[in-house]
């Protein structure tokens, strides 16, 4: 039920969002009105019906259908003083949205999560795989960090390609330094 009433909210709210562009005549906006004020009204009565029903059926946690219905109350004033307002057009999204949630809660409610969890027990020391450098590539990273941040700066395509050309040179600075440690140890 809460399902088809939401339907029913969001075809309102689209119905605003008309009203609310402004490019309709003015007999046009105060049908539209008219309509959307009976649709609030059917809904309301329909939520305070559901409302009665979970009070009666001894159900609890109806939620958030209390503030459903003070929202409701208050876009079926704007819409009866002829007013569709910003504010208005919130009341309806946050109506909405607090069904939508209503919904999920509802049908979430009696399930039992009954999971247990177990840790694992690894007694296996990962050490990665081999052949990494020890810096595990993060110089390396923080330099394209750097250039990236350098060519997005809106330097000229001359100025883009010396700092290119510059980061460029550092990289190959870093790998012949690491080449010649690697030679010395062996």
């Amino acid at each position: 039920m809460m399902q088809q009433m939401a339907g029913q909210q969001q075809g309102l709210n689209q119905q605003g969002m008309q009203l609310s562009m402004g490019q309709m005549a003015a007999a046009a906006q105060q049908q539209m009105m008219q309509q959307m004020l009976q649709k609030q009204q059917g809904l309301r009565k329909s939520l305070e019906q559901m409302m009665n029903e979970m009070r009666h059926s001894g159900q609890k946690g109806m939620g958030d259908l209390g503030g459903i219905g003070k929202e409701m109350d208050e876009v079926i004033k704007d819409l009866q003083r002829r007013r569709f307002t910003r504010k208005t057009k919130e009341r309806q999204q946050r109506i909405l949205s607090r069904m939508l949630d209503s919904q999920t809660s509802m049908t979430q409610r009696g399930f039992k999560d009954e999971r247990k969890s177990t840790s694992a027990e690894s007694t296996v020391a990962f050490e990665g795989p081999g052949g990494l450098p020890a810096d595990m590539g993060q110089r390396q990273s923080l330099a394209l960090q750097a250039l990236n941040k350098a060519i997005n700066a809106g330097y000229s395509r001359e100025h883009q390609t010396m700092i290119k050309r510059y980061f460029n040179s550092l990289s190959q600075l870093q790998i012949e330094q690491k080449n010649m440690e690697a030679d010395n140890e062996k």
